[in-house]
């Protein structure tokens, strides 16, 4: 499998609720799997409520910019399906917008990224890729994917020191403080060498569990 087909594959596994919690950290990519793992049932039901396709696309773009906005404050409460479905359905009872020439689903995905890649989010380039960096060595082990992360310094702002916080969904082949011991060891090193940081403290969480069986994996890779 080509590394494209590798990460497309990764992101279709990811529940929502880590993708939601990725893109409210600045992870566009994280944001773009929600925005075409649901629009197929967004633009419908946008059409319903409006009677105009080319509106509905409009008002589809919009809510889904607006979520962009709104995810560093998405705590799940509400599943995320529910929780964008919401923003949809307010954008179709208050547009007024004439209707353009309707442009179709892959239009809509594009333009919504268009917008969305203009509004960096707080924190700046580096503190992202660091915290993507540090997801990708989660994601890198079989049966695991990364959700919240967090890098802070230590007590000591002063002693270069950093602790990350870091919250991941695993499937049943892992016992927590393997898996926590694997990851304190993979984040500290990855952090090292590929990005110059002194890490010294990892806090590992684990708040979901991965129930397809195609993600029930042992260390090694294989089933369990």
């Amino acid at each position: 499998m080509e590394g494209a087909e590798v990460r497309e594959a990764e992101r279709v596994a990811t529940p929502d609720a880590l993708l939601a919690v990725r893109a409210g950290e600045g992870d566009e990519e994280a944001f773009e799997a929600l925005l075409r793992r649901h629009l197929p049932v967004l633009l419908p039901l946008a059409r319903r409520l409006l009677g105009d396709r080319a509106g509905a696309e409009g008002a589809v773009r919009d809510a889904f910019v607006e979520a962009w906005r709104r995810l560093p404050e998405y705590r799940g409460r509400d599943p995320f399906p529910r929780w964008i479905r919401g923003i949809v359905t307010s954008r179709c009872t208050r547009t007024g917008r004439p209707a353009a020439e309707e442009a179709g689903e892959e239009a809509v995905a594009a333009a919504v990224m268009a917008l969305v890649r203009r509004e960096p989010r707080p924190g700046g380039p580096e503190g992202l890729a660091a915290a993507r960096a540090v997801r990708a060595v989660a994601d890198a082990l079989p049966g695991v994917r990364a959700g919240r992360c967090r890098i802070t310094p230590l007590a000591d702002p002063a002693d270069g020191g950093l602790r990350v916080r870091l919250e991941v969904a695993a499937g049943l082949g892992w016992t927590v403080p393997e898996l926590a011991g694997r990851l304190r060891e993979r984040v500290t090193e990855a952090a090292r060498d590929r990005l110059g940081l002194d890490v010294r403290v990892v806090d590992v969480a684990v708040v979901d569990l991965l129930l397809d069986p195609a993600e029930d994996a042992a260390p090694d890779g294989t089933s369990r």
